[in-house]
């Protein structure tokens, strides 16, 4: 039973660590498409 605790935790904070990323990719990327849509 611990054991199957332990993974669970361990996968809660792989998954939250993966929708970190994809947040931070998400923003630079919207970042990028607002400074190559930017007037020059």
């Amino acid at each position: 039973m611990e054991a199957l605790v332990l993974q669970t935790t361990q996968y809660v904070r792989v998954v939250a660590k993966a929708k970190r990323i994809a947040c931070l990719a998400a923003k630079k990327s919207d970042l990028a498409a607002k400074v190559a849509a930017a007037p020059r």
